[in-house]
């Protein structure tokens, strides 16, 4: 018999999207699941749809807390889940029928705590980017796999379009009231493999929508947590592979920067003067590790354009970005 596989959804104030959600979950066809849905102190009608849904599916369990953040209702699923295997699902997004089933199979057919699915991006002009494009391999060893996510190459850091056995999570939680906080867990939990399966077909739809946390125009200090993370991260990797995968790990650092960076740039709301501060140290910190892109043989062309142009002009460096978000999104 299939083993339980518990699916953590943490909501809040999704009304609006979780019936899709919730009706790629509960028509997967890999039918043996827990899914906890931990409402997170929603105040629209998220938390009774919740209910509405236990009612109807005896495998749906429904937990209300306090508003904790999403790292706060990630590790309330963790600790409730009775399931040998976790899989997480954003309450925003959907998963395609074989999501789960692929990746179930993918883990055990491959003896691997962990496996790891490609992503169908939406965008609201309905283009499609599958990350998976070009990648076959079905087994990854821990090297590659760090590698691959250092690089965003095929998949990325996020908790969703993986499967993990339940052991990995022994010692192991997202970071509270952090953003980014997969930054934080993805790569324990990859340092706890030998090796990691691999689907290259993208079976987890992850939804760009205006509103949602990660792409707010207005700069919020939290995004300063990205740095902060990536950082933890780099060090972990670097230690553990003696430099081997260092120009991955600088050329990280310096995406983390770039990342505030142009989010501050882009603000629709003033910097105030202690915002001004911390601009000009990321500012200082990237002149000062030019070459971790000018001299890496891991910078992309992407990478070494928005270099070019902040050294020469933030105003060409701003221009630069909306031009690429504009193209990339149509």
């Amino acid at each position: 018999m299939n083993e339980l596989v518990s699916v953590i959804i943490p909501v809040y104030n999704v009304e609006e999207y979780l019936g899709a959600c919730m009706k790629s979950v509960l028509g997967q066809s890999y039918e043996n699941l827990e899914v906890i849905l931990i409402d997170d102190g929603s105040t629209d009608y998220s938390g009774k749809l919740c209910d509405e849904y236990a009612r109807h599916d005896k495998r749906i369990k429904v937990i209300h807390q306090k508003n904790g953040g999403l790292s706060s209702a990630r590790n309330t699923g963790i600790k409730t889940a009775r399931g040998e295997y976790l899989v997480f699902v954003d309450s925003d997004d959907t998963i395609k029928k074989e999501h789960i089933k692929e990746l179930y199979n993918a883990a055990k057919g491959q003896g691997a705590k962990m496996a790891i699915c490609a992503i169908d991006e939406i965008y609201p002009s309905g283009k499609h980017i599958n990350y998976g494009a070009g990648f076959k391999s079905k087994l990854l060893d821990q090297r590659t796999c760090l590698k691959r996510l250092l690089k965003d190459e095929s998949f990325n850091v996020s908790a969703y379009a993986k499967i993990y056995h339940k052991d990995l999570w022994k010692n192991v939680r997202f970071p509270e009231r952090k953003l980014h906080e997969d930054l934080g867990t993805t790569y324990r939990l990859i340092l706890k493999c030998s090796k990691i399966a691999y689907i290259p077909s993208p079976t987890y739809c992850y939804i760009k929508r205006e509103g949602s946390i990660a792409n707010k125009k207005v700069y919020d200090d939290r995004k300063l947590d990205i740095v902060e993370l990536t950082d933890k991260m780099c060090d972990a990797i670097d230690k553990k592979y003696e430099g081997d995968l260092d120009d991955l790990t600088r050329l990280r650092r310096m995406h983390a920067r770039f990342s505030v960076l142009r989010q501050m740039l882009t603000s629709k709301k003033p910097l105030t003067k202690s915002q001004q501060k911390i601009k000009e140290e990321l500012a200082d910190y990237i002149r000062e590790h030019k070459d971790d892109v000018a001299k890496n043989p891991e910078a992309s062309r992407r990478d070494r354009i928005a270099l070019k142009t902040f050294l020469s002009n933030e105003k060409l460096f701003k221009l630069g970005w909306k031009i690429y978000e504009k193209r990339r999104s149509k």
